[in-house]
Order: C-alpha cells, then sequence, then structure tokens
C-alpha cells in the first residue's frame, strides 16, 4: 500500500485542488440563506376585569400575549419575495424596521406577510399581540430561492473583545499547525 501511495502521489495529490474546490464551491456560492426565530413569547395576566356592553363581568381578568419573530439573510445575495405565512392573521402586529410589506389572506384562512427582499446581513422582525386570544403560529418562511430554517435562539454571554481575539489567534495557530503537518505528511510520502 505505501509503495502504491510512494508511486501515485502526484496523481493522487493533483486530484485534492478538484474536490477541495468542489466544496469551497459549494459552501461559499452566492445565495441566500435566510432563517427565523421566535425570539420570545409572553403572556400578561392583567387584573383588569373584562365587561360586556351592560357593564356584567365576563372575566375576572385579561390575558395579554406577545410574541416577537426574527429572521436574518445570512447568505451573500438578496433573497427575493420573502413570505411569512401564519396559521392565521394576528390581530395586532408591527414590524421592524418598519419598511414596505404585502399581506394577503389565503383560502384556507392562513395569513402571509410578503417582502420584496431581504438583503444580505437584513434582519427582519414581526412583533404580534393578542388580548384575550391565542397567538397565531408562524407556519413557514420562503423566498423565491430557499425555504426559511427555523432555528432555536437562547439568550448567549458576550465574550470581552480581548477573549474573541484570543480565540481566533489559537484558531490561526490550529490551521497553520494543521497545514504544516498536511505538508510534512505529502514530503514524506513523495520520498
Amino acid at each position: 500500500m505505501l509503495e502504491f501511495l510512494q508511486t501515485h502521489s502526484k496523481e493522487a495529490f493533483a486530484v485534492v485542488p478538484v474536490v477541495l474546490g468542489f466544496f469551497i464551491n459549494r459552501v461559499f456560492r452566492l445565495r441566500p440563506k435566510i432563517f427565523y426565530s421566535v425570539r420570545h413569547a409572553s403572556n400578561y395576566v392583567i387584573d383588569q376585569p373584562l365587561l360586556d356592553a351592560q357593564g356584567n363581568i365576563l372575566q375576572q381578568h385579561q390575558i395579554i400575549r406577545t410574541a416577537s419573530i426574527v429572521s436574518e439573510n445570512s447568505g451573500l445575495q438578496a433573497a427575493k419575495n420573502v413570505e411569512y405565512t401564519f396559521n392565521w392573521k394576528p390581530p395586532i402586529y408591527t414590524v421592524f424596521p418598519g419598511r414596505a410589506f404585502g399581506a394577503e389572506e389565503t383560502e384556507m384562512g392562513r395569513w402571509s406577510l410578503k417582502l420584496d427582499s431581504l438583503g444580505p446581513g437584513e434582519v427582519f422582525g414581526i412583533e404580534i399581540m393578542s388580548i384575550n386570544q391565542d397567538l397565531p403560529l408562524i407556519s413557514a418562511m420562503r423566498s423565491d430561492d430557499v425555504p426559511g430554517k427555523l432555528i432555536n435562539m437562547v439568550p448567549q454571554r458576550q465574550m470581552p473583545s480581548w477573549f474573541n481575539g484570543a480565540a481566533l489567534a489559537l484558531l490561526c495557530l490550529g490551521l497553520i499547525t494543521l497545514l504544516y503537518l498536511m505538508a510534512l505528511l505529502v514530503e514524506w510520502l513523495a520520498v
């Protein structure tokens, strides 16, 4: 086996740049990458009775429900015709940043909020709220090019910049060491 590798090492290593180029092209090709997450959802019990028109108490307390949906395009190209689909139209909603959007209800009662595009690195948020009723769930996000991916979002500690710099330096040192060891292996196989 070792003799085979020594004899054909040039041919074997000639394939490496082609395969490596293929994988780099797959990873870094220009396309949008969109994801969305429910950043938070809360229920607030308000100690104020719900009254009917005659002043009779219908409910002793009222419940306000809120949710925040955030999305981002982490790709290298703008996502065209981005659509957020909810189970039904939220009673109260707002978007951030404030920008033009379209909304429509489907034949099955679903509600869609549509953006013309979501640029690379752009973040878009939808805040929904209801009083004494359930909130709709977001059922899907999509664009012309790719579907949106649902991710879980959790609070994360922000590390100091010196720590991030040290971690980056160690990663670079590890990469350089790996390349050096690969060069030693190629040299050893070529002998």
